[in-house]
């Protein structure tokens, strides 16, 4: 894009510029070192007193503007400062950016300075941003992160950075006007000249206090320097001038709520008001007017012709005798595939980087034997396509990530890659990056809307739903003692995605033991003997595990009463939706069903004197259900509770129905046993 927004710069070639200033400039809401006395004695945030921190004040400044060495560049500026109460609240104190530096692109830091603020004996003390506390990172061929931590940050300090940044990159950072701990006041502005067309896109919830759009007479005064011969002998100067309008906007937040995760959300960034520009045209004064509202199929061509993204794929000769054996060893297709998969996750290790182009190569991964998300699955694609496979890779974003808008033509949406097969009428899609994840399953962080094919043949949208649950059943057989302690054999059955979080809770532990002592941590007055596993490693099948307990501290001893709540440790406990309105969807990742069973053996002598009543709850869907049983059988109960949770997605209009769904099976699950002695 570099050389075509130059192509301005031909009009002007031989020229000395000088830029007018815009007039009627609207003046900054605060300035660096300048701290207000009364920020100093606030303890807490009046708007919300139990926020960690709050920020100040949060100014930006993108201007798009012609340089004359570089052609048009955004210069873009950001002041920042916020209050830290607590100590939970010194992460604020650091902060990151990324810089694309690649090709003829370019981004420069032109400043940085930060600044902390301390009252001491009275005195208002100043600790620097030093340039030791600044810290590059490359994070792939293409850009570097940015990282610096404000020092000597305590509760009470105010802290501050300001940072200006050139780039020919022509892209306005976006805007957020919400964070994590509420804002006094997010301001952003952007200015750019009339030969230039930006679409503006705006997503969240919270209404801006100041809207402004803008126009600003402006020029461009040139001075051309005549000169003869090969060498300067005599030189004369004339001076033109170009008038243009200037297109100004203006948006302010005040007193911005603290933007809550809520359980069973996807990630804030869909869902947190922000401002975003796209350029869609540069429309010169002289000239052809040039469109750059990418296509998808621009983009698909992009990725192929890629160094470190397409061209890879063809280089998969590294991995030809792994290729030759796979196929020697498996006839059918699917059997390939399968071992494919295999070879490259249990062979590679995941650093846990989530990108879209290579690091270096997939020889130089596969050479390592790790590497990021495009390392190792690009490297399943080529060693597949080096099969003979049709298979093609799928750029994503993860669920941390935000979700994907198709309208918003935008590579720097997406930031990992999994792979795709196609073989007949049937799509497979992998991600080989997690060791306990088998071939047909995504990892849930994959698990976002749609992804794109990027492949010669068949480009195009593909769905990253689930089609499998997360399938959890609890089985008990319990004794009950006439003081009050249960002695229990349990078995859990894990099935997909309840398997996969299991196996990957398993591995995460040191050994064994170390598992059991959380299980024991985790479940109030349990004591396992005898655990047992089946099938962890086998990662094409359910996963059980079940033990032997003594349970102690669950039953209320009262006279001649025993009081007990029948589902023990498989309740949910609190309603997770605590909202009146939920502005955003509820997302499980992947549909649910819990099912437990717990089969009690009544002490001698006593029978049941009260027992919930059963209950069945559907949502309109029909398929949304929880049931609860409760069966008597002489000197036994069997307590049976099933939800299903039939969908990935509950809609905003859904939601107050899910709540109270919610809320009565809570309360449903709480309800007491009371055994009365008899005899």
């Amino acid at each position: 894009m570099k050389n075509a927004i130059r192509f301005f710069a031909g009009i002007v070639t031989g020229f000395c510029l000088l830029v007018s200033v815009a007039v009627n400039a609207q003046k900054e809401p605060m300035k660096f070192g300048k701290i207000d006395p009364e920020d100093f004695t606030m303890a807490s945030y009046p708007g919300d007193t139990t926020a960690e921190a709050v920020v100040l004040g949060d100014y930006g400044m993108a201007e798009l503007v012609y340089d004359q060495f570089d052609g048009f560049v955004i210069k873009y500026t950001q002041h920042f400062r916020a209050k830290i109460f607590k100590k939970s609240g010194y992460s604020w104190a650091t902060h990151s950016l990324v810089l694309y530096n690649y090709g003829n692109i370019e981004q420069e830091v032109m400043t940085l300075k930060g600044r902390v603020y301390n009252m001491e004996n009275g005195k208002m003390v100043e600790s620097n941003l030093e340039k030791s506390m600044i810290n590059d990172q490359p994070v792939d061929k293409k850009r570097t992160e940015r990282k610096f931590t404000l020092p000597n940050v305590r509760e009470g300090s105010i802290i501050e950075y300001e940072l200006s940044i050139k780039s020919n990159l022509m892209e306005f950072p976006d805007w957020n006007f919400q964070y994590a701990i509420p804002a006094r006041w997010s301001e952003y502005r952007v200015a750019y000249p009339e030969w230039f067309d930006f679409k503006k896109l705006q997503k969240g919830f919270l209404t801006f206090n100041t809207n402004e759009s803008t126009i600003k007479p402006k020029s461009i005064t040139f001075t051309e320097i005549e000169r003869s011969g090969t060498y300067v002998t005599r030189s004369t100067a004339s001076t033109s001038k170009i008038d243009y309008q200037e297109s100004n906007f203006r948006f302010v937040v005040q007193d911005a709520p603290a933007f809550k995760e809520e359980p069973f959300m996807n990630s804030s960034s869909n869902y947190v008001s922000t401002i975003q520009f796209e350029l869609a045209a540069f429309k010169p004064p002289y000239g052809m007017v040039k469109n750059y509202t990418k296509s998808w199929e621009s983009i698909n061509k992009e990725l192929l012709d890629d160094e470190d993204f397409g061209l890879q794929l063809k280089r998969g000769g590294v991995l030809k005798d792994i290729a030759m054996a796979i196929k020697a060893a498996n006839d059918k297709p699917e059997q390939q595939v399968a071992a494919a998969f295999v070879q490259i996750r249990n062979a590679m290790k995941w650093n846990g980087l989530n990108r879209i182009y290579v690091t270096e190569s997939i020889r130089k991964a596969w050479d390592d034997k790790s590497g990021s998300s495009a390392d190792i699955n690009l490297t399943l694609v080529a060693l597949l396509k080096e099969m003979g496979i049709d298979a093609d890779p799928v750029i994503i974003s993860t669920r941390s990530n935000g979700t994907i808008h198709p309208a918003q033509i935008m590579l720097g949406q997406f930031n990992y890659v999994i792979a795709s097969v196609k073989i007949g009428d049937n799509i497979y899609l992998m991600d080989a990056t997690e060791k306990t994840c088998s071939y047909n399953m995504l990892m849930p962080r994959c698990i976002n809307g749609q992804g794109r094919v990027i492949s010669e043949s068949r480009p195009g949208w593909i769905d990253l739903n689930s089609t499998q649950r997360y399938e959890h059943t609890t089985v008990a057989q319990v004794a009950l003692t006439s003081d009050g302690i249960m002695k229990g054999k349990i078995e859990h059955l894990y099935g997909n995605y309840a398997a996969l979080d299991k196996r990957m809770t398993i591995k995460a532990k040191k050994d064994q033991d170390e598992y059991v002592r959380t299980i024991e941590d985790n479940y109030k007055g349990m004591q396992i003997q005898n655990y047992n596993m089946n099938d962890l490693d086998s990662l094409h099948k359910s996963f059980s595990e079940n033990w032997e307990a003594d349970i102690q501290d669950v039953v209320l001893s009262a006279g001649n009463l025993l009081t007990f709540t029948p589902l023990i440790y498989a309740r949910w406990e609190n309603n997770p939706f605590r909202l009146e309105e939920r502005s955003f969807p509820v997302d499980f990742t992947y549909p649910r069903i819990y099912k437990d069973i717990i089969t009690y053996d009544l002490p001698e002598g006593y029978t049941i004197d009260e027992k919930p009543a059963d209950l069945l709850l559907a949502l309109p869907d029909g398929k949304t259900r929880f049931t609860y049983r409760i069966a008597a059988n002489g000197k036994s109960l069997q307590v049976m509770s099933t939800l299903n949770i039939s969908k990935s997605t509950y809609s905003t209009e859904e939601y107050k129905l899910l709540k109270e769904f919610f809320g009565q099976m809570v309360q449903k699950q709480a309800e007491k046993i009371v055994l009365k002695k008899t005899t």
